[in-house]
């Protein structure tokens, strides 16, 4: 890379590091939020305030831009200052409101050192093989993304049900926007501030992961111990693969940046029932029935406010949370068989039919989600492919042994777990197991079993992430049972010990780092294609695309098929569109024009619809190898068959490409 391309990395992708954490960490500290390694809730805390400041311009009519965030962001901070100074003179809201033992500012300081260590993990391979921010990372879902982050800053409008209605056709529509939302405010293009926020999110997820081992682990050791452990632990998240291939091959950014803080979220979780158990226990003098529930609400506010922000990210994360729910609910009433044996059995009972309620109110109303399709894998790949993250891409293959090590501690952990049966643990792991059967929905037909996973797509890469993290969790447990068996060894063995563990756990994530077919394989064909996947826009294509709109006016309009590059017209060229996304018409006109866009020079209808865009409509024709008609699925085949093959007899000749794979025709209509 060129030394200005490296410092336009560097710039861009501090100004989105600010954009995504700043905010959060100004509202929390000036709010006195006693939130455990806060830096991790920053990102959630920021999509809540960015939900609130959405509605609330939309309302009053305020375009959403970085000067208009910055002055929502100072005025909440100011309000978060206010109520937080007020609830803080109430006794029982600072008894429910502590943390426990402070940790001091070395503690995140190594905490934060580990969680960018760790993200260094994937992010230098992304930065090798990329060819600077502004390259397209060409998916399906990208080319979406791109033109929804210009949409918002085009139309300064960032409330999620009218956000993006200029790319349905003008209808109005719920579509999460968060992603687009901050990416429309970060400096640069559309496609540099978009990639930018999708590589931070890969940063999101160890700074949040932090914060959950932090609030997990147990406190057998100094803190400053138990930090370096948490630090040693976060690089074996890049040991699995589903979150760099949701950001860099599939281009899921909104999804991959809610799985990203889900982590914090699972901990505000811990942190609220911790509270509300406090609140039970709160002296019977302190305790009047109005005062206790606002105290409680107010204590457990900051933790709403995550998970609101989480769940305005996607709505996918309300899934996740009713799991770990589900899960801190069957814990509670394990728990409970050791004292009050009736309604701890009461409560497994009822926790199970609830979960038997979630399956078949999944298998019969969400049935329309299951959209991946699975590939026939013996029982024994099945497995393995779960355990390992093995993602759905033949490039990268399928490696058990980096990640033995990890699950060997974690077996330890689950067997701490099982001997201390305390409920934030025994969560974790009823949380592995209920995961682990949803990822192993995502791979088998069996439908009482496929329907869980449902709500995700069926999609593996949106599911395992979730077994993955409370893996890891169950590690952090698993060298906490460690630490606990050496302490009374002598010194050389217990330096001798951590060694060794240290270096069965960095040995993998270096291989993953570093490793031909791990992480920059997966970088080299997501970024570069390498030969392996075809490319919705090649670099030729955008080349073409740069050039081509000098040479028509502002307000031409493009008509072409939207699998091949005709999308990007408008994030990157900036003029308007007819199908600025891929996926189904938007309308009963769209419709028509795809099905019988090859009639509108002899069909008055189809004439009309198209006229309806605009005066200076231009036609965008591939003839590349890369063209849609290799890439479109059978639907969009059909969809959009008037379009696949346009005769472009009679039409002027405005721009082509050297190879003659690209063209751009002026459409003359005479509807008649």
């Amino acid at each position: 890379m060129m030394l200005d391309a490296q410092t336009g990395w560097v710039v861009t992708m501090v100004a989105t590091l600010l954009v995504v954490y700043v905010p959060g960490v100004l509202i929390i500290v000036a709010s006195r939020m006693r939130l455990p390694f806060l830096i991790g809730f920053a990102p959630a805390m920021t999509a809540g305030a960015f939900a609130g400041l959405a509605l609330a311009y939309h309302l009053l009519g305020v375009r959403w831009t970085l000067l208009s965030a910055t002055c929502g962001v100072l005025l909440l901070s100011l309000a978060g200052a206010a109520v937080g100074a007020w609830v803080h003179r109430d006794e029982r809201f600072s008894r429910l409101h502590r943390p426990g033992p402070r940790h001091g500012a070395q503690v995140s300081a190594i905490l934060l050192l580990g969680s960018l260590l760790s993200s260094l993990v994937v992010l230098i391979p992304v930065i090798q093989h990329s060819q600077g921010l502004g390259a397209l990372i060409s998916s399906y879902d990208s080319l979406f993304h791109y033109n929804a982050v210009q949409t918002v800053r085009d139309n300064g409008d960032a409330y999620p049900f009218t956000a993006l209605a200029s790319l349905f056709d003008g209808r109005s529509t719920y579509y999460p926007v968060l992603f687009h939302q901050i990416a429309s405010i970060i400096p640069g293009d559309a496609v540099a501030s978009a990639n930018a926020l999708a590589f931070v999110s890969l940063v999101c997820m160890t700074t949040s992961t932090a914060s959950l081992l932090w609030v997990l682990m147990p406190r057998i050791a100094r803190d400053r111990t138990r930090a370096v452990v948490i630090a040693a632990l976060m690089p074996s998240l890049y040991l699995f693969f589903s979150l760099p291939v949701m950001t860099l091959l599939v281009g899921l950014w909104p999804n991959a940046l809610a799985m990203s803080v889900l982590p914090a979220v699972l901990a505000a979780v811990i942190v609220a029932a911790r509270r509300i158990l406090r609140a039970v226990r709160l002296p019977v003098g302190m305790r009047t029935r109005r005062g206790t529930v606002a105290v409680v609400v107010l204590s457990v506010a900051p933790c709403i406010v995550v998970f609101g922000g989480a769940l305005y990210i996607h709505p996918s994360v309300g899934f996740s949370v009713a799991l770990f729910a589900f899960s801190l609910w069957m814990a509670g009433s394990i728990v409970l068989l050791r004292s009050r044996r009736r309604l701890g059995i009461a409560g497994i009972v009822t926790g199970l039919l609830l979960f038997v309620t979630f399956d078949v109110g999944s298998m019969l109303y969400l049935r329309g989600m299951a959209q991946t399709p699975k590939i026939e894998l013996t029982p024994l790949s099945v497995l393995l492919t779960i355990l390992a993250d093995r993602p759905r891409l033949g490039a990268v293959p399928l490696k058990t042994l980096p990640v033995i090590p990890l699950y060997l501690l974690a077996g330890m952990g689950v067997v701490w777990t099982l001997v201390r049966r305390r409920w934030e643990d025994l969560t974790v792991l009823v949380f592995s197991v209920v995961t682990f059967l949803v990822s192993l929905g995502t791979m088998i037909p069996f439908l009482p079993i496929s329907s869980l996973a449902n709500p995700w797509y069926q999609a593996r890469e949106r599911v395992i992430p979730m077994f993955t993290l409370s893996v890891l969790v169950l590690a952090v447990y698993g060298a906490a049972a460690l630490i606990v068996l050496l302490r009374r060894r002598h010194r050389r063995t217990r330096i001798l010990a951590a060694g060794v563990a240290l270096l069965l756990l960095a040995v993998p994530v270096l291989d993953a780092a570093v490793g031909a077919q791990r992480i920059p394989r997966l970088a080299r064909v997501s970024l570069q294609r390498d030969g392996y996947l075809a490319s919705y826009i090649t670099p030729e294509e955008r080349d073409f695309i740069e050039s081509s709109v000098r040479l028509i006016p502002e307000d031409a309009v493009i008509l072409g098929v939207p699998s091949d590059g005709t999308p990007m017209y408008y994030a990157i060229g900036h003029r308007r569109v007819i199908f600025p996304h891929a996926g189904y018409p938007s309308s009963a006109e769209q419709l028509l024009i795809a099905r019988e866009g090859d009639r509108m020079r002899t069909d008055r209808e189809v004439c009309e619809a198209v006229q309806r865009y605009g005066d200076d409509i231009y036609v965008y024709v591939d003839r590349s190898d890369q063209r849609a008609e290799v890439i479109m699925t059978d639907l969009q085949r059909r969809v959009y068959g008037g379009l696949d093959d346009l005769d472009t007899a009679g039409m002027e000749l405005v721009a082509q490409s050297p190879d003659s794979h690209y063209r751009l025709y002026a459409l003359d209509l005479t509807c008649r």
